[in-house]
């Protein structure tokens, strides 16, 4: 069981969009804690609050602060890679901060109805991506592990 972070992009101009993005990550969270992991969706968490409070700024710049707490409190940081995670401010941000805390970063999508990960994990004890297996002292990955990088 994994604490994870998990980081999607959500700002837009239009609302349909950044409802779309809630519910994909919504329920791609569920889909880890499936899997036994604690999970943290920022978008999970705070569209609701936005929707309740009209006001309240969306950017990531505001909840900034928050979330670099949550980073803080995960073991790892996960990115959904659904569409503009490439170009989000925010996930660009929170990946920096999770590389600067020595925190492990992978990547993942759905796929089918199932969450595939990517063999791309950033080990905070190399200075690359570790394809198949890590050999820092945090934990070991190998291939042909079901949950592979971060499971």
């Amino acid at each position: 069981m994994k604490r994870i972070y998990l980081a999607t992009p959500y700002s837009h101009k239009d609302p349909a969009v950044r409802q779309a993005r809630f519910e994909a990550v919504t329920k791609a969270a569920g889909e880890l804690i499936a899997q036994d992991h604690h999970v943290f969706s920022p978008i999970t968490h705070s569209h609701p609050i936005a929707l309740a409070h009209p006001d309240m700024p969306t950017h990531y710049e505001y909840w900034r602060e928050f979330n670099e707490w949550m980073i803080a409190n995960s073991e790892a940081l996960v990115v959904y890679e659904i569409d503009g995670w490439r170009e989000s401010v925010g996930v660009a941000a929170e990946i920096a901060y999770a590389e600067r805390s020595r925190k492990r970063v992978g990547w993942f999508m759905v796929w089918g109805g199932g969450i595939i990960w990517d063999h791309k994990i950033r080990c905070p004890a190399s200075s690359g991506y570790a394809k198949y297996e890590c050999n820092c002292d945090l934990e070991r990955w190998e291939a042909g592990n079901e949950k592979n990088d971060i499971g």
